[in-house]
């Protein structure tokens, strides 16, 4: 297995209530919520057979990591 945890970290700006960890735990990802302040928040998302949810998760995901998709046409280069 490539990777035994998915970390998704995000940063918005400070005022706003979006909580990743928050959102992970809600939709069933992830059993623990931590938050962080200023606008960071990051959650581990298991994906070990071994470890709290990771089977579960793993079959969530399905045939993982599997083929990786085409990139979407719209997308622009930013400096």
């Amino acid at each position: 297995m490539p990777n035994a945890t998915i970390d998704i970290r995000v940063r918005v700006p400070e005022g706003t209530t979006f909580d990743v960890a928050a959102a992970a735990a809600s939709a069933g990802w992830t059993s623990d919520a931590a938050t962080t302040e200023r606008g960071f928040s990051s959650v581990p998302v298991s994906v070990s057979p071994s470890k709290d949810q990771g089977e579960s998760n793993l079959e969530r995901l399905g045939d993982w990591p599997g083929a990786v998709p085409a990139a979407p046409s719209d997308i622009a280069a930013r400096d």
